[in-house]
């Protein structure tokens, strides 16, 4: 991902529904959330604390789901014109996306290993 806002808005506003698809299997089998350690709730947990954080960065209310979340997250990040941007800020906006990406794959792990 680069550092520019347009990849931002993007990676923040999937990260709801990357989170429903990879928790779609404890629908069937909610013993799969809670199983290994980590497991894939405390992961999410991680991940919309993220995007809380992400949220502080931009002083934007993250209430709601991680879906309704990212989304205003994504919101903010739209609504900064492009010469309103410093390094530092998008650094760590950068750094937030990159780590719920990982958070995302890791509950994808957490899910298959408990199937498994």
């Amino acid at each position: 991902m680069s550092e520019s806002p347009g990849d931002l808005i993007v990676a923040f506003r999937s990260f709801g529904r990357r989170l429903d698809e990879a928790m779609e299997p404890t629908k069937k089998d909610p013993s799969l959330a809670d199983k290994g350690t980590p497991s894939a709730r405390e992961l999410a947990a991680e991940l919309a604390a993220l995007v809380t954080e992400a949220g502080r960065v931009l002083r934007v209310d993250t209430s709601g789901d991680v879906k309704a979340a990212g989304a205003a997250v994504a919101d903010a990040i739209a609504a900064v014109p492009p010469d309103k941007w410093d390094d530092a800020r998008l650094e760590q906006l950068r750094s937030l996306a990159l780590n719920g990406g990982r958070l995302l794959r890791q509950i994808e792990a957490a899910i298959g290993a408990a199937r498994a």
